[in-house]
């Protein structure tokens, strides 16, 4: 085995200096109606301002980033501009085309019609297949988006160079809700919303400088300046409707979160609820959120109401006033010159000019239903990665978490050194806990319910901070050679009876690296080998069925297999044998003599005791014992155990 050690010497650090450092924050629950009104009252952070342009443009960045490992949208923006801007030479040729009709209609000029008319089918077929191509090209620009901030956000939050990300996000930050849900669909929303505006919007700066130009042609500064008045007033009526619905989206994909996450728990406990006759319980409380989701569904509605009659209004009203600009030269007598088979013409080319150019600023108002949701998705996003960045940044400049000594072969060793913890609630477990855990000594972890056994497993493991002191252990670019984590409920993964025993390996060719012979010798070692007869291949994928296809005990004998393929040095064991009969239990503890695996064992199963060298026993008040353990004299053992228990129980 291959080990990558950090020499730090113990020596360097002093005694006292670790049992005077500071403790560190607790991270207490926070109910979720706590959570939902401290939304509701820092509405800053879900707001249409500062805020989210700078959040929006964060993500814009990494979107069009050359430097992106994910990737760009680089190509297909500039795809989408030319596709747009072609479209729209289409759609302009398009209009004129009435103004051509109405002269050789006028004229009454058959010759002119004709090839008018093939000429006119021509364009307006082309001008569809020139919609369809925006929305195809705004489709892939969709997905691109998508696929860059999911595989952003999945490189950071399941980020194997720092520790466990997830898990502290999951564990210890209280600021956020359902991280799983903004990665699965507020990104989806975000990159459809955006796909949408980017099609309407993509290219009209050009248009309207463009459509400006020639409506100050046709009318003068006064046509220009009423559309540019018109579009301003609009937009600042649209921002007030806009803001409130920013908040509104927020909340509801919050209980959008919520109310799934519900549903994926009855999906989940469905045998425990039917035993417990739960239907009724879980139903009254699947609608009590249901009930304030469809609230905010319908504050959104009624909001977007008022959002969507100024937009509306704005829009009509936006063909009268096209008329008032072609009216001023007609007037005025600017086209008194022009004979009247062609004056209809001039004016349908007028009305078409400055009526698009007027269409192009209500396109812009018109987004505003779409810019409120892409601001709530922008929202829920940016703070993310802004938490995932701000625990990664906490990993990168902690204590030290992870310090190696330079240890080989058989005296490769778990070192606890004056090691104070707490609970994420910040209830005291253990302190000034200084223990050895040697290769080849195992070790039983024993004490009431809420001492601090399993949370002496994460600390060790990496995944609850210490409060005071550190943690030595080895580590290995192939972690799993080193220390491999069994707890009472086993964990199977959504793959195939290959994958749960090479479980975390990520490998394309695990068919050569453990052939269906090493498969079936490890499910004969654990006493599993009718399994086969379950699945089609041992590389047929089965999902959520394992929970089915396995009892509980199964589940932990496949987890088990898994720990003798891998053959660490140490395996934590957190009541890992639990719904194992005692004979299964001596078979496998000798089968982790045998591999050379030393077991951190976590049980309360005194049993256990004959296939350990030694006992940690926590009294749950922050105090701990340890004890060698004696197979001839076990009973004194027990009667040791009892005693010093008794107090505390």
């Amino acid at each position: 085995m291959d080990y990558e050690y950090h020499p730090i010497s113990i020596e360097d650090y002093d005694d006292e200096a670790i049992r005077n450092e500071e403790p560190r924050t607790s991270t207490k629950p926070v109910p979720l109606e706590t959570i939902e009104q401290n939304y509701i009252k820092n509405k800053n952070q879900s707001s249409f301002d500062r805020l989210f342009l700078r959040r929006f443009f964060r993500i814009l960045s990494r979107l069009f980033s050359p430097s992106n490992m994910e990737g760009n949208v680089i190509k297909i923006w500039s795809l989408l501009i030319c596709t747009s801007l072609l479209n729209e030479v289409l759609v302009y040729i398009v209009g004129t085309i009435p103004s051509r009709f109405y002269t050789v209609l006028v004229g009454k000029d058959f010759n002119g019609f004709k090839p008018l008319m093939f000429y006119s089918i021509v364009i307006v077929i082309c001008a569809g297949l020139g919609r369809s191509f925006v929305r195809f090209i705004g489709g892939l620009f969709a997905i691109s988006t998508r696929k860059i901030l999911t595989r952003s956000l999945h490189n950071k939050y399941l980020n194997s160079n720092n520790s466990s990300t997830f898990y502290r996000l999951l564990n210890f930050r209280t600021d956020i809700d359902n991280p799983d849900q903004r990665i699965a669909q507020d990104v989806e929303n975000f990159s459809e919303k955006l796909r949408l505006i980017c099609q309407e919007i993509i290219v009209a700066p050009i248009l309207i400088i463009y459509y400006t130009y020639k409506t100050w042609t046709l009318s003068g500064y006064f046509g220009p300046l009423v559309i540019y008045v018109y579009f301003i007033v609009g937009l600042i009526s649209s921002r007030f409707l806009i803001v409130p619905l920013v908040n509104l989206v927020f909340m509801k994909e919050f209980h959008e979160g919520n109310f799934r996450f519900l549903h994926a728990r009855v999906r989940q406990f469905a045998e425990p609820i039917a035993l417990s006759w739960g239907e009724k319980a879980e139903y009254y409380q699947l609608d009590s959120f249901f009930k304030n989701l469809l609230n905010y569904q319908r504050q959104i509605i009624d909001r977007e109401l008022a959002l969507e009659a100024l937009t509306g209004s704005f829009a009509y009203f936006g063909s009268i006033l096209s008329y008032l600009i072609i009216a001023i030269p007609v007037f005025v007598g600017d086209y008194d010159g022009i004979e009247k088979d062609k004056l209809s013409g001039v004016i349908s080319l007028n009305a078409f000019l400055s009526l698009y150019l007027i269409y192009r600023f209500t396109r812009i108002v018109e987004q505003s239903t779409k810019i409120s949701d892409l601001a709530g998705y922008t929202a829920r996003i940016g703070q993310l990665f802004e938490v995932i960045e701000d625990i990664n940044d906490d990993n990168d400049n902690a204590d030290v978490n992870y310090t190696f000594d330079d240890q080989h072969g058989e005296e490769l060793s778990i070192e606890f050194d004056h090691v104070s913890f707490t609970s994420p609630s910040g209830t005291p477990l253990l302190s000034d806990f200084k223990f050895l855990i040697e290769r080849g000594k195992n070790v039983i972890v024993m004490g009431p319910n809420g001492s601090g056994k399993t949370s002496l497993l994460r600390v060790m493991c990496g995944l609850w901070p210490k409060t005071r002191g550190r943690v030595v252990r080895p580590v290995s670019s192939n972690q799993q050679r080193v220390l491999v984590y069994l707890p009472q409920t086993s964990y199977l993964v959504f793959g195939s009876l290959r994958d749960q025993i090479t479980y975390p390996m990520v490998n394309d060719k695990k068919m050569e690296l453990v052939s269906d012979d090493e498969v079936r010798s490890l499910l004969a070692k654990v006493n599993l080998s009718h399994i086969e007869r379950k699945v089609e291949t041992f590389d047929s994928r089965y999902g959520a069925d394992w929970d089915k296809m396995l009892s509980p005990g199964e589940q932990q004998k496949l987890a088990f297999a898994r720990l003798f393929y891998w053959k660490p040095v140490f395996a934590a064991l957190d009541e890992a044998t639990s719904s194992l009969d005692s004979n299964t239990e001596k078979q496998f503890f000798e089968i982790c003599k045998e591999l050379n695996i030393t077991t951190i064992t976590v049980s309360h199963n005194k049993s256990l005791l004959q296939y350990h060298d030694k006992v940690l026993l926590l009294n749950g008040k922050g105090s701990y014992e340890t004890s060698d353990i004696d197979i001839n004299g076990s009973e004194n053992i027990v009667r040791w155990i009892d005693g010093t228990l008794r107090p505390f129980s």
